[in-house]
């Protein structure tokens, strides 16, 4: 497994009502050019409370199962994610993350830290080290004009970073201008380092599903806001 494509499902009825409903991804494999290639591997729902989504947008408390699929059929539950709630607006929370494959077991958090200009997540073991660290510059065309139709603000880059600091690869949140129109759904791309380990690859999976939230669910609740 190279990386992973995750593909937020659209929802026509959030984008044009503005009421929160539960979000819905799906994962696919992508190929050594970063394209989506092959069968959806996992799919998952969030669970949280109907007024939380409301008013707390991104900083809602919720669990959500990522369940193994083999194209449209479901395997299984195989990681359980359960990130906490805020309501402060620099405060993106923590999420868990319990691997269920051969008896429950929690294998690290992500953590969104305050910072300045800059979008950040900090993937931790099960001993609060930091493993990994998600950067991308706060500047960015798709943070400060997201809805043009134009490529560079449809997107959003980010640098993967080692524990020492090193670059070892990079994720991108993509919009497509289109499906914009009719929904609130993200796409997010992320590439494995060589070498990384299963646990190491499914708190990165997870580290998509807290990117989503900490950083881009209130900016469509912005969107909706603002016409």
């Amino acid at each position: 497994l190279n990386g992973v494509y995750l593909s937020q499902k659209p929802n026509v009825l959030e984008k044009f009502t503005g009421f929160e409903l539960e979000n819905k991804y799906r994962f696919f494999p992508i190929d050594q050019n970063g394209n989506k290639g092959g069968n959806m591997i996992f799919k998952a729902k969030e669970n949280s409370d109907a007024i939380a989504r409301q008013f707390l947008g991104g900083g809602r408390a919720f669990h959500m199962y990522l369940k193994l699929t083999s194209g449209q059929m479901e395997l299984g539950d195989f990681l359980l994610l359960q990130k906490t709630s805020t309501c402060c607006r620099f405060d993106r929370g923590e999420m868990q993350v319990t691997l269920l494959e051969g008896g429950p077991r929690i294998i690290g958090f992500i953590y969104g830290p305050c910072t300045c200009c800059e979008l950040q997540l900090q993937i931790l073991d099960i001993n609060r080290q930091v493993r990994f660290t998600i950067r991308g510059g706060g500047c960015q065309c798709g943070i400060l004009c997201p809805g043009c139709p134009c490529e560079p603000c449809r997107v959003v880059d980010f640098t993967l970073y080692d524990a020492v600091g090193n670059p070892i690869s990079t994720m991108r949140r993509r919009t497509d201008f289109l499906a914009q129109l009719i929904s609130n759904a993200d796409d997010f791309i992320l590439g494995f380092p060589a070498g990384t380990s299963v646990e190491d690859k499914c708190l990165l999976i997870s580290s998509l599903i807290m990117m989503d939230y900490a950083y881009f669910e209130d900016q469509h609740r912005n969107n909706y806001e603002s016409r």
